[in-house]
């Protein structure tokens, strides 16, 4: 069979003739990194049969373009007599044509591997700078036909040539040995970059995996620090001290409430008795004024103040010279009578010391650095919690991707496999 026949040959009558060139086997496992050596050992003569077939047409190609590229520059010298009227124009478009195919014809594609995607490559390059060349205006090329006959047929002639030349090595590739060699490892390497990215996930995956255990581990440590601390003579007494002012605070609020209600009663005769010393043609000292306001306005404030209750003891006296409703009368008497018997004063001294206890044990209270101490545990323990929650939202995340890939390798793997007992009669199982 002649060269050209057998690059004539159709897909299916290439595949045809490689798949028969070896028999069925068992499958036999394979590392997915040296499935293209296995395919390239399995089709080694075929593909050097080919690359031979290949380099005869890239030369036969590289020829031609050579031939034209020479013309061409012939082309550059020749003109056309001066005295014709179309001198000028037909000048130009020969030059415009010959500088077109030296430019495009000065670096041409090349092979230097031959293999499919190099060859194919080639063809497409190459395919370009043709069209280009045989594609021409008609004006343009029938002024080239008719003014410089000679050079225009022979570069027509080789255009051609050079181009049936392109077509039968474009179509030698199509179902070629080449052709299952480079799209056997553009398959394999698709699946080991789906590999290498399933291993990224995995080692992404196992990575948080390891730093939310660190962090689960810092906040049960931080936890038990937390706990012995507050097992510890310093937190017992600053709880201690907590407690002890919060009860001394209830107390003296409850002291505060019950002589509020002793008290409530004479803010209104204290009113009173304020408008009737202010209006009176009686002097009255600024003083007596001013306390008589206190007590119509806060009578507890008054009393808690040092001899609160002799100054207390003096207004309720000088109530007694007005003319009071009956019930307001008989709280006066009853305020006077507890005063006497030390009953309310002895509540305001206890109130008084209460509060010197509270403003001592918050001066103490407010120094501690538990507080401080505490929160900053707790803080470190939420910031570490937080940190978790991120980092376990990302590992769902990674874990999905993960999958993902992991599915996408089985279907890419299962078509590699597919590909290479039908296309190329070989049963491999690819393991990653």
């Amino acid at each position: 069979m002649g060269l050209f026949g057998f690059l004539g040959k159709g897909k299916k009558q290439a595949k045809t003739a490689i798949a028969k060139e070896t028999a069925p086997t068992e499958a036999a496992e394979v590392a997915l990194s040296h499935v293209a050596d296995a395919v390239n050992r399995e089709l080694a003569r075929k593909i050097a049969e080919e690359k031979k077939q290949a380099d005869d047409l890239y030369r036969d190609i590289s020829d031609g373009f050579g031939e034209i590229r020479k013309i061409s520059a012939e082309l550059t010298h020749k003109k056309f007599e001066a005295h014709e009227k179309i001198y000028a124009p037909v000048n130009m478009v020969k030059d415009n044509y010959a500088r077109k195919a030296l430019s495009l014809l000065g670096n041409p594609p090349a092979i230097s591997a031959f293999n499919y995607s190099e060859v194919s490559g080639f063809c497409e390059g190459t395919g370009k700078i043709l069209h280009e060349l045989m594609h021409i205006p008609p004006k343009q090329a029938v002024l080239l036909s008719k003014y410089f006959r000679h050079e225009t047929s022979r570069i027509t002639k080789l255009l051609k040539e050079t181009e049936e030349t392109r077509k039968q090595l474009l179509s030698m590739l199509d179902g070629s040995a080449l052709w299952l060699d480079g799209e056997t490892k553009s398959r394999a390497s698709k699946l080991l970059e789906l590999d290498r990215r399933a291993k990224d996930f995995e080692a992404q995956a196992s990575l948080l995996t390891e730093k939310i255990k660190n962090r689960k581990e810092r906040i049960d440590a931080k936890a038990k620090e937390l706990e012995a601390f507050f097992a510890g003579e310093k937190y017992r007494h600053y709880a201690e001290l907590d407690g002890s002012i919060r009860s001394m605070e209830k107390e003296r609020s409850d002291i505060g409430n019950r002589l509020n209600d002793e008290l409530s009663g004479i803010k209104r005769p204290m009113k009173k008795l304020e408008h009737a010393a202010a209006s009176g043609g009686e002097a009255m000292e600024k003083e007596k004024l001013s306390l008589y306001s206190d007590i119509s306005h806060s009578p507890l404030k008054v009393l808690l103040q040092e001899q609160g209750d002799a100054k207390m003891m003096d207004a309720l006296l000088r109530l007694r010279s007005l003319n009071l409703k009956s019930e307001e009368k008989v709280h006066v008497e009853e305020l006077i009578k507890k005063i006497e018997l030390n009953y309310l004063p002895e509540l305001a001294d206890k109130y008084r010391f209460l509060e010197g206890e509270i403003s001592g044990k918050k001066a103490e209270f407010e120094v501690s650095d538990v507080p401080e101490k505490r929160s900053e545990a707790e803080r470190e323990m939420e910031s570490l919690k937080h940190e978790i929650a991120v980092m376990e939202s990302e590992l769902e995340k990674t874990a999905k991707s993960g999958k993902e890939i992991a599915y996408s390798i089985k279907i890419e793997k299962g078509h590699l496999e597919e590909f290479l007992a039908s296309k190329i009669n070989i049963r491999l199982r690819i393991a990653l």
